[in-house]
């Protein structure tokens, strides 16, 4: 197959790749993970403060998290759980957090998931693509 056409293939192979995980993004519901990682992502951007989800690297953190800062959100910097004046378990505690920034805050849950959702499809078809162009080099 010549090169023109093996670019085309992968290009619409790319193309479905990425309806299907936006479909999908949009269709599933939170993951058990994300109620922690979305407020601390989040946290780490806008309030360069790393206190919440230490457990994890910050990166894809704060990249899933970098489209939440072009909404207007409601970030619950009052309640106890972000002040951490309660005897509970630092585990807990970000996930008490995560429930009260996405649904207990005034804000849009479904659009805060999904937005947070889109760059880890970029990073998808990024990796994607390098295994496509990968394996041209060595096939």
């Amino acid at each position: 197959m010549n090169n023109k056409k093996t670019k085309i293939i992968a290009g619409l192979l790319l193309l479905f790749l990425f309806t299907i995980s936006l479909i999908t993004a949009n269709l599933n519901a939170l993951t058990f993970d994300e109620k922690a990682h979305i407020p601390a992502g989040y946290s780490y951007l806008k309030y360069n403060d790393f206190r919440i989800n230490p457990e994890h690297p910050p990166l894809i953190k704060s990249f899933s998290s970098l489209p939440l800062l072009f909404m207007d959100l409601n970030f619950p910097y009052t309640s106890e759980n972000w002040q951490h004046s309660q005897e509970a378990p630092r585990w807990w505690v970000q996930f008490d957090l995560g429930n009260e920034f996405l649904y207990q805050s005034d804000n849009d849950p479904r659009a805060m998931i999904l937005w947070s959702r889109i760059p880890m499809i970029i990073l998808l078809l990024i990796l994607a693509w390098f295994v496509f162009k990968w394996t041209r080099e060595i096939g």
